[in-house]
């Protein structure tokens, strides 16, 4: 076969005995001599991805089918599946290092093949299976220009699989060129899905303007990164549309469901053909288009499920103080979205959101940043809490209405709001749009590209004045705590977890539960060298809402747990629990209905006593 080299010469080591040879030969598949043990696994569960039809093509007709024990010699059909498995294990498709794979062939070496290739030297048996299942050669993680046309010319015509990374400076336009000239030119009809990564703008441009080179019908997934995010200065490119590198693919693009992009605005119209086939879109570090625009064309994405955007609009979007911000004056509805993920500041956060109209069943990740106003830094700022109940009150209110349980971590310099998806209710299934595709880049950054693994996310950052102090630190951040409670964003919680809390007044923490009336269940963790008597203290009191007639605060409150790993409960904290909750039974005429307390073993047996007295089931 020309390019190949003849068996026994040029690093080639094919066996022609017997099938106790085939057997034996197992143990050179791999660098790390674990290729038994995937064969065996393999040989009796098949990978999804792995179809009859990937293996049954008509070069694989000529090869007669042995009578013999399957474990020596097993159909072309069963052993190309084994193939294809194989491929799906760890580094099977990357090129071993030469210290960790001594078996290697010349061959190998010169062409730069992957690991997988050690079933050619196997068998003479195995190598023609190999080399006719077209499947086997059709995907590439970061190939050499000599191994890309050898698995081109092998592939045949069927769908391809390429992930490109050209990050070596100065090489990285180079590679990309030639690959362009090379793998995309004439394959570009062929590509499934295609993943490149590349460092320079050179490279950027090259890849891209190769992919204008034809239509791709086959193309599902398409991830295009650049690892630099900032152009050239000069480069301009997103400043005028008549440079704009559009339309790829010659606008057809009919299977395309998955779009990963950075810098899409720089080189690609929002209103390119490739948009309106997609269910899946991030686009991360964009410049050169406003909101206004990137919700004109929202407009026409109905089929978007899943939409991620990370610092999308360009420059910082910031409110004016002098001038509030306007009401919408037009809503996007995305009736099919299922999920998705916003991170930039805050402002911009709560102007995209307050336009969208998303499904009450939308998975939502907020990730907002507060950027400080030259002021008193040792106040917590207005604007900054402003933003923070803005940005709340932007989210929609079919999403936030029914929130019953709610995590709550009041960090120095975050807020993070987490909704489980074991909050809301029995039934519950948190849809991830589809199992994870095998074929998707390994090195995404996973929080912006990471699963969606709660209901509601909101992380609200705030950018710290370098002369705080850890006690102007706790100031500020009390403030942002109350802040997230203000108004009756969360009035249904049923269920409250306060992770990692510093201690605050009572004050403080009667302005935080004065409007969760509802509230049944509440646990606390506390900060290194904190610990929750004041939060205790605070669960004694009686408010009125009306002014006229009082009432306990938290007074549906029947659940209590209460932990303070690295501190114990000394004495006085003991005996406030217990006044705390002499109180509430005696004011309520109900007891407590579960109490849990970390280190019981350090309380007084007397106080233990009452505590159960009060307490239905204390634990």
């Amino acid at each position: 076969m020309p390019g190949w080299p003849d068996s026994g010469q040029n690093g080639w080591e094919i066996s022609r005995s017997s099938n106790k040879d085939c057997q034996l030969g197992l143990g050179k598949m791999s660098h790390k001599n674990q290729s038994d043990e995937t064969l065996r696994s393999c040989t009796t569960t098949i990978l999804q991805p792995v179809t009859q039809s990937m293996v049954t093509s008509s070069s694989l007709a000529h090869i007669p089918r042995a009578m013999q024990p399957p474990v020596y010699r097993l159909p072309p059909e069963i052993l190309s599946m084994i193939f294809l498995a194989f491929q799906y294990t760890e580094g099977a498709l990357l090129v071993p290092a030469r210290s960790d794979a001594p078996h290697r062939t010349p061959w190998q070496e010169s062409m730069g093949a992957p690991a997988w290739t050690d079933v050619l030297f196997i068998c003479r048996f195995w190598r023609e299976v190999a080399l006719g299942c077209s499947y086997l050669w059709a995907r590439l993680v970061d190939p050499s220009i000599q191994w890309a046309q050898e698995c081109l010319r092998l592939s045949t015509a069927v769908p391809m699989t390429l992930r490109l990374n050209a990050e070596e400076g100065d090489k990285d336009a180079e590679r990309a060129r030639a690959f362009a000239a090379i793998v995309f030119s004439g394959s570009i009809d062929r590509l499934q899905k295609l993943s490149v990564r590349v460092q320079t703008y050179e490279a950027l441009t090259n890849i891209i303007f190769a992919l204008m080179n034809g239509p791709a019908p086959l193309l599902e997934y398409l991830c295009l990164d650049k690892d630099s995010v900032m152009l050239e200065e000069g480069g301009g490119v997103g400043k005028d549309p008549e440079l704009r590198l559009d339309p790829w693919f010659e606008g057809r693009t009919p299977k395309l469901r998955k779009l990963r992009i950075q810098a899409a605005y720089c080189f690609l119209s929002l209103a390119s053909p490739m948009f309106s086939s997609l269910t899946y879109l991030r686009i991360c570090i964009s410049g050169g288009e406003g909101m206004d625009d990137l919700l004109t064309a929202m407009g026409n994405w109905k089929q978007l499920e899943t939409l991620i955007l990370a610092q999308s609009w360009p420059g910082a979007v910031e409110p004016d103080p002098h001038n509030p911000l306007p009401l919408p004056t037009r809503s996007i509805e995305l009736p099919n979205l299922q999920q998705l993920r916003v991170r930039d500041t805050a402002f911009s956060v709560q102007c995209f959101l307050g336009h969208l109209l998303i499904p009450a069943s939308t998975l939502l990740d907020i990730d907002g940043t507060v950027y400080p106003l030259d002021g008193e830094p040792h106040q917590p700022r207005a604007h900054e809490m402003n933003a923070m109940q803005e940005l709340l009150s932007s989210i929609p209110p079919t999403i936030m209405a029914p929130i019953t349980d709610m995590y709550l971590l009041p960090s120095a310099d975050k807020i993070i709001i987490d909704v489980r998806p074991e909050a809301w209710g029995r039934g519950f299934t948190l849809d991830q749009g589809g199992d994870p595709d095998e074929d998707e880049d390994e090195d995404i950054d996973t929080l912006i590209d990471g699963p969606f693994e709660t209901k509601l996310h909101i992380a609200i950052a705030r950018f710290s004045h370098p002369d705080d102090d850890d006690d102007v630190s706790e100031i500020r951040t009390r403030g942002y705590l109350e802040a997230v409670f203000i108004g009756s964003h969360f009035s249904g919680l049923r269920n409250l977890i306060l992770d990692v809390c510093w201690t605050y007044s009572v004050y403080t923490w009667a302005e935080v539960f004065k409007t969760l009336n509802n509230l049944q269940g509440l646990a606390m963790l506390p900060a290194r060298h904190h610990t929750t008597e004041e939060l205790v203290k605070t669960l004694a009191l009686r408010i009125s809402t009306d002014g006229v007639n009082e009432h306990l605060i938290l007074p549906n409150l029947s659940k209590l747990a209460l932990w303070q790993p690295t501190t114990r409960f000394q004495a006085s904290a003991q005996e406030n629990l217990l006044m705390v909750l002499r109180s509430r039974h005696l004011y309520s005429g109900s007891r407590l209905a579960k109490l849990r307390v970390s280190g019981l073993e350090d309380f007084e047996t007397a106080t233990l006593i009452e505590l159960r007295y009060h307490t239905a089931f204390l634990y």
